[in-house]
C-alpha cells in the first residue's frame, strides 16, 4: 500500500498534462501512485496518458464511459485510491518535486488526518512553460499546531480548493463531491475539515496552480452555470449546519454568511441573467415571508408567471438559506 495516492481527473489538457505528470512522477519521494482519471476528454489527453503508463507502473488509468465533470472524477479517483493520504491535483497545475518527501516527514510527526499548505500561482504563458509568477496563496489558519473541533470557532473563514491539502484516504472516503457541477469543492472541503479530528498547517508553497483562459475560474464557463452551481454548494452547506447545529461562530457558518453576500452581488452585476421585472419580483419576494417556509403554489405561480425556472432558483434559494438559517438554531 503506497503512502500517497495522487488523484488527477483529465479533461482537455493535453497543453499541460506533461509537465502534471512529470511534477508526480519525479517526485524525491517514491512510495506514491498517480490515478489519473480520463473523463471522456475529447482532445489528445489520452494519448498523452498511454505513453506516461507505459514509463512508470505507478500510473493507474481509469477511463469513465461518460463525461461526469471534476466532481465525479475525483470521486472515481477516491473508489480507487490504495494510499494512506490522498492528493487532488487539477491536470493544469503542478507539485513542488520534493512535495510527498516534506508531507510524509509532517504525517510521521504529527500524525494529522488532514495536512493543509501554501500554494503559488503563475499565468499561463506560451513562450514560458512556467509563465509569471503570481502570488502566494496562504491557508490563513495557524501554521505549525494541531487544530481540532474544538477550535472551529476561532479559525478565520477559509479557502476551500480541493488542491490545496492531502487527506487521510480512510477519512476522505467518508464524503462524496457533487458531479456534473462547478464549485464542487466549495462545500466538500468544508464539510471535511469540519469533520476531521486533526488539521495541521504548514508555511510552505508545495501546489503550483496555473492561471489561463481556459480554466473555470479564467472566465470559460458562463456566469449562469457558476451562480447556480454556487447555490447548489450553498444548499448542501445550509442542510449540513442545520443537520448537526453548528454554533454562529463556526468557520463555515461565517464564511455562508459572507458567500451569499458575496452571491447576491455577482448576480445583480449580470443583466443578461435578469431584468427589471425580475428585479421588482425579488424585492416582492424579499416581503413575502411564506414563500421561504413551504407556500410551493406561491413558487409555481411565480415559474408559471415568469418562466425562468433556473434563475428563480437561484435567487428563491438564496433567500430561503437566510430565513432557514436564522430558525435553526
Amino acid at each position: 500500500m503506497p503512502k500517497f495516492s495522487l488523484i488527477i481527473p483529465v479533461y482537455n489538457v493535453e497543453k499541460y498534462l506533461a509537465d502534471c505528470l512529470d511534477s508526480c512522477m519525479n517526485q524525491t519521494f517514491s512510495d506514491i501512485e498517480i490515478i489519473c482519471i480520463n473523463d471522456c476528454s475529447p482532445d489528445g489527453s489520452s494519448k498523452i496518458l498511454d505513453e506516461y503508463v507505459k514509463r512508470d507502473s505507478r500510473i493507474k488509468v481509469i477511463n469513465h464511459e461518460k463525461n461526469k465533470g471534476l466532481g465525479g472524477a475525483r470521486n472515481t479517483g477516491v473508489e480507487a485510491a490504495t494510499g494512506d493520504y490522498s492528493w487532488f491535483i487539477d491536470s493544469d497545475d503542478m507539485i513542488a518535486l520534493d512535495a510527498c518527501e516534506l508531507l510524509s516527514s509532517i504525517i510521521n510527526n504529527t500524525q494529522a488526518q488532514i495536512i493543509r499548505f501554501n500554494s503559488l500561482s503563475f499565468y499561463d504563458d506560451a513562450t514560458n512553460r512556467l509563465g509569471r509568477y503570481n502570488g502566494i496563496d496562504k491557508c490563513y489558519w495557524p501554521y505549525n499546531e494541531i487544530i481540532t473541533k474544538n477550535a472551529h470557532t476561532r479559525l478565520k473563514i477559509t479557502e476551500v480548493t480541493a488542491w490545496s491539502y492531502i487527506t487521510h484516504t480512510s477519512h476522505l472516503k467518508k464524503f462524496k463531491f457533487r458531479e456534473n457541477a462547478f464549485h464542487e469543492d466549495i462545500d466538500f472541503t468544508q464539510i471535511l475539515f469540519s469533520e476531521a479530528e486533526s488539521i495541521y498547517c504548514i508555511n510552505s508553497a508545495l501546489y503550483f496552480r496555473r492561471l489561463h483562459n481556459q480554466s473555470i475560474t479564467g472566465g470559460a464557463i458562463s456566469k449562469n452555470k457558476l451562480l447556480v452551481d454556487k447555490l447548489l454548494a450553498v444548499d448542501a452547506l445550509y442542510n449540513y449546519i442545520a443537520s448537526i447545529k453548528l454554533e454562529r461562530t463556526h468557520f463555515i457558518v461565517r464564511g455562508l454568511h459572507n458567500g451569499i453576500k458575496d452571491l447576491k452581488k455577482e448576480y445583480n452585476t449580470y443583466p443578461e441573467i435578469h431584468n427589471e421585472k425580475f428585479k421588482l419580483l425579488i424585492s416582492d419576494i424579499e416581503k413575502s415571508k411564506p414563500v421561504f417556509y413551504g407556500d410551493t403554489n406561491l413558487y409555481n405561480d411565480i415559474i408559471k408567471n415568469y418562466g425562468n425556472t433556473k434563475l428563480l432558483e437561484f435567487i428563491l434559494k438564496v433567500y430561503r438559506y437566510w430565513n432557514r438559517l436564522k430558525n435553526a438554531f
